[in-house]
């Protein structure tokens, strides 16, 4: 079955499987037509979603994509992954990058922030209510800090 799974060309097993499984929760979440899946869930040039090993390394993960889409490649600039964060926040007129959460956040953007190079000063931690929900004016509050 050849189920190095390191990259597509060496696991065409797992990674059928993995892309079915990732686009049946897709549409449990999101609920597209039968048409976007067909067209969509084997394609080489979308993505679904990510099959991770645990609750940091999909931290990780998603932070690193909202990373990257937020600073990566326009014109001329290429983008994050190849000029590093400093150069990105310049190039878009930033000058600094933070991490939102609530002060419940998993231990792992600690990691996520370092990983990054955002820094851990980075996280900005919102209080929470009783009810574990965010009192939305209290982001400005402490962004403002």
């Amino acid at each position: 079955m050849n189920q190095n799974v390191v990259k597509v060309e060496t696991s065409s097993t797992a990674t059928f499987l993995e892309h079915e499984a990732i686009a049946k929760l897709h549409h449990a979440f999101y609920g597209f037509s039968p048409d976007f899946y067909a067209a969509e869930t084997h394609s080489p040039h979308a993505c679904l979603g990510v099959i991770g090993s645990g609750g940091t390394v999909a931290n990780i993960t998603a932070l690193w994509c909202a990373r990257n889409a937020a600073l990566g490649p326009r014109g001329d600039f290429p983008g994050v992954e190849r000029s590093g964060l400093h150069r990105a926040l310049r190039h878009y007129g930033y000058e600094d990058a933070v991490i939102i959460g609530s002060e419940n956040m998993h231990y792992s953007f600690v990691k996520a922030a370092d990983i990054l190079g955002i820094g851990t000063d980075g996280l900005v931690r919102i209080p929470v209510r009783p009810d574990f929900s965010v009192e939305y004016a209290n982001v400005e509050f402490v962004l403002a800090r």
